[in-house]
């Protein structure tokens, strides 16, 4: 019993216990002890009362123990949870954006934020998963969470077509352009020449209003090429002549594209077309005044091989 006490006592020292009120019971007992072995020796009652001390201590003991483990176990089932949810949001950013749905089924909010503070639903935008994003909306994300204009210039600048109609559809403008740049999300839709999905883009964009005539800010550096680029008064024209198929300029010219317009340095499309020495097909659709390509043009390089008389 008196080392129960001890044990006790260094315990709520050292914090494992809370020196609540109920511990008394353990000083108790003590009391309890000694006086059925001091007070009491020798005789049937003191025995007796030992022997009940030696019982509660006993039990109070057990109880502290259970309290002990019980604690140790809720703490290994937070850390446990703590992993779970790093996992989880670790699996959304490197792509698996379903798993958003566990997320909330294991009782994380939908406004939830990685290590850097990236909100969920801008990483499900950056995947294209539209589903996902309706799944976070209806459990309490907003879409203001995506910044300016829903960031459907980035919608379009990473090629998904369905989360640009569904930004459009949610108030996103097809036709604002960026602070700085200037660029719109057609500029955005024009930076690469993977068209495949591009082209959808484009299509989704003009079909919801976009203006294929609008132009960049000139001189202002962009994020929109790898580095060290700035814009140049562009129209996305300048950019589908450098950059995009005979289907992807045939959209903008259906759409009312001028084929004339002029960039900072006074380079039409055509210009742009030229320098990116893009093949006569697209040429021929950029010509212009009085511009003009010879239907049978050769390659320079075959004219240079000239033609064998036999």
């Amino acid at each position: 019993m008196l080392l129960f006490t001890v044990h006790l006592s260094d315990d709520i020292v050292r914090g494992f216990e809370p020196g609540r009120f109920k511990h008394l019971s353990g000083v108790l007992t003590l009391v309890d002890w000694l006086y059925g072995t001091l007070v009491l020796a020798e005789r049937r009652s003191g025995y007796i009362i030992v022997l009940l001390g030696s019982l509660l201590g006993f039990l109070a003991r057990a109880h502290v123990v259970c309290m002990q483990v019980n604690v140790k176990r809720e703490a290994n089932k937070t850390h446990l949870s703590t992993n779970m949810a790093k996992d989880m949001l670790n699996r959304i950013t490197d792509g698996r954006t379903d798993v958003v749905f566990e997320y909330l089924a294991a009782g994380h909010a939908a406004t939830s934020v990685d290590s850097s503070g990236t909100p969920l639903i801008k990483w499900c935008a950056y995947y294209g998963d539209v589903s996902a994003m309706r799944f976070l909306l209806a459990n309490g994300e907003s879409l203001q969470s995506l910044g300016d204009n829903l960031e459907l210039n980035g919608a379009a600048f990473h090629g998904h077509w369905r989360l640009c109609e569904f930004l459009i559809e949610k108030g996103a403008d097809t036709n604002k352009p960026l602070p700085d740049t200037g660029e719109t999300p057609l500029h955005a839709a024009l930076c690469t020449t993977n068209r495949l999905a591009h082209d959808l883009v484009i299509r989704v964009l003009l079909g919801h209003g976009a203006d294929p005539n609008c132009v960049t800010n000139p001189a202002v550096e962009t994020g929109g090429f790898m580095r060290d680029c700035r814009t140049k008064a562009e129209s996305p024209l300048h950019r589908a002549a450098a950059f995009g198929t005979e289907d992807t300029i045939q959209l903008l010219l259906d759409a009312g594209a001028n084929v004339e317009v002029k960039d900072m340095n006074g380079d039409s499309p055509l210009t742009w077309a030229s320098w990116y020495a893009r093949p006569d097909s697209v040429l021929r659709m950029l010509c212009y005044g009085e511009f003009r390509m010879r239907p049978k043009r050769r390659s320079m390089a075959a004219d240079l091989l000239g033609e064998p008389h036999v």
